[in-house]
């Protein structure tokens, strides 16, 4: 589970960091590549929609091995470049940091995306940070501490995209209180909700159980398997009588047949 985005003060502003990196041409680089590598992934994901054109051609159509081969290397290529242009440019659009300026009573704000540093914006335009606060409690007899994880959503005055994350680990309260302490001179709210609390995930089966449970299952079975072989006999049995009757009575047609 990634960590949560951290606030880190330097020379000229406050960043609140989402991931390292960002802002440069070098990182754009790096996501286009990216993007195309994961899309060559695409076919093989894809497989079974392939496989399935390809059944539906070559059997309800006839059409030759050849061309089937031809038209599914073809979707490939399509789904190939279709995917890599949308990953490029989701990642390309992705937020890495906010920065804050000046550092101790911020008036402006910007934010780093991946390959570019869009314009600073009056911190006027930020109506507030909203955090929501999620623990996930242990199924009963698990030693685990219970997981804390939040969701963070920045909202702008102007219906503007502003950068979220979604279920990071760390400590929700620590972040809201540095959030308060940095913007509150600027009348930017900042929203902690009530933790809330899911239902603890099942506790899976010990092994003994579980063997457990075969065995049972094994027994209900042992009757039904017990009686079906006890009653293969008794059809054998019937076939062989049915067969020396039939073999009988052919015997005595005959006989009749011949006047004796």
């Amino acid at each position: 589970m990634a960590a949560g985005p951290a606030l880190r003060t330097g020379a000229d502003s406050t960043d609140l960091v989402f991931a390292e990196g960002g802002g440069t041409r070098a990182q754009a680089v790096r996501a286009v590549l990216g993007a195309g590598r994961d899309a060559l992934f695409a076919p093989v994901v894809l497989g079974g929609f392939s496989v399935l054109l390809g059944l539906v051609l070559f059997i309800a159509f006839g059409v030759g091995l050849g061309t089937v081969l031809l038209v599914l290397a073809l979707v490939s290529a399509g789904e190939v470049l279709l995917l890599a242009p949308l990953g490029a440019y989701a990642d390309l659009r992705a937020f890495y940091r906010v920065e804050f300026g000046p550092p101790a009573a911020p008036e402006r704000l910007r934010f780093v995306r991946t390959g570019r540093v869009d314009p600073w914006l009056p911190v006027s335009e930020l109506s507030r940070f909203v955090i929501v606060h999620r623990i996930q409690e242990p199924y009963p007899g698990d030693r685990r501490p219970a997981a804390h994880t939040y969701d963070l959503r920045m909202v702008l005055r102007h219906n503007q995209q502003a950068p979220s994350v979604r279920s990071r680990a760390g400590d929700p309260t620590r972040l809201a209180e540095e959030l308060k302490a940095l913007l509150a001179p600027a009348g930017v709210r900042v929203e902690l909700d009530p933790p809330q609390r899911p239902p603890p995930t099942p506790a899976p089966l010990p092994l003994d159980l579980r063997r457990l449970r075969l065995r049972q299952l094994r027994r209900r079975l042992t009757p039904t398997l017990t009686t079906d072989r006890r009653r293969a006999p008794s059809a054998r049995a019937a076939g062989a009588f049915g067969f020396r009757h039939f073999v009988g009575n052919r015997a005595y047609s005959m006989r009749v047949a011949c006047g004796q």
